[in-house]
């Protein structure tokens, strides 16, 4: 659904009643089309999610606890098979291994809570409800579709295999445009997704070869990711998307 259509509905769940009304008019201020219903608990997610279309589910996680947030992206994977939904969960601390179990789950991006209450979470929304726009009235997809569940990318409509580590570098990259990521930041998220015991993956080196093949993947499109010199990395041209 396209950002600026009719009727985005958008269900945030968790967290207590003052955190989901913040984040909720922190969204619905992107755009008078919001739609943002809350809810404290999973049955009440479900029951909303069931009066009427979804266009986005985002969990708030107040623990480190990721059960809810996993229970719910399964969910939402398997009670609408064929509709890519997308699916932001935010957490206090992202143990080492449970973003990687989300994403498994079905879970598009997963934040740091901090992130949540500030000004990364609305941007996510909005780039995440854009990047799902379907082709209509001749009007081009978008340069960029991700699909976390198969660590895949559609550039221009051709679909690139990305490793887990690369898929997460580059939609991260992609989620944040036109903000410049460090490589610190990178390191930071990828130390947060991917499974412990990967040796080396948060490493500036295992960034550096990540971001090289990467490239090479995205063959023609391989100049979307710009490099910031002595500081990260950005989407270059993002009013192409």
């Amino acid at each position: 659904m396209h950002v600026d259509s009719p009727q985005v509905r958008i269900l945030v769940v968790g967290a207590s009643l003052p955190v989901r009304q913040r984040v909720a008019r922190s969204i619905a201020a992107q755009s008078t089309l919001f739609s943002i219903v809350h809810v404290p608990s999973v049955v009440e997610a479900v029951r909303e999610a069931a009066d009427g279309p979804l266009s986005m589910l985002i969990v708030l996680e107040d623990s480190p606890d990721s059960s809810r947030a996993t229970q719910l992206c399964l969910w939402l994977r398997g009670s609408r098979p064929g509709l890519r939904i997308p699916c932001i969960v935010a957490m206090p601390a992202l143990a080492s291994g449970a973003g990687q179990a989300l994403y498994a789950a079905g879970a598009d991006v997963c934040i740091p809570w901090t992130d949540c209450l500030e000004v990364d979470l609305p941007r996510m929304v909005r780039a995440l409800l854009h990047q799902r726009s379907p082709t209509t009235n001749g009007v081009p997809a978008p340069l960029v579709e991700l699909f976390a569940s198969g660590m895949i990318a559609r550039v221009r409509g051709r679909t690139v295999n990305f490793t887990a580590m690369q898929y997460r570098i580059f939609s991260y990259i992609w989620l944040q445009r036109p903000r410049v990521v460090s490589t610190e930041e990178l390191m930071s998220h990828v130390r947060r997704a991917m499974p412990p015991g990967v040796p080396g993956a948060s490493s500036t080196a295992a960034v550096y070869e990540s971001i090289s093949q990467t490239r090479k993947k995205l063959g023609d499109e391989r100049d979307l990711v710009g490099t910031v010199r002595s500081f990260g990395y950005r989407i270059v041209d993002p009013g192409r998307a």
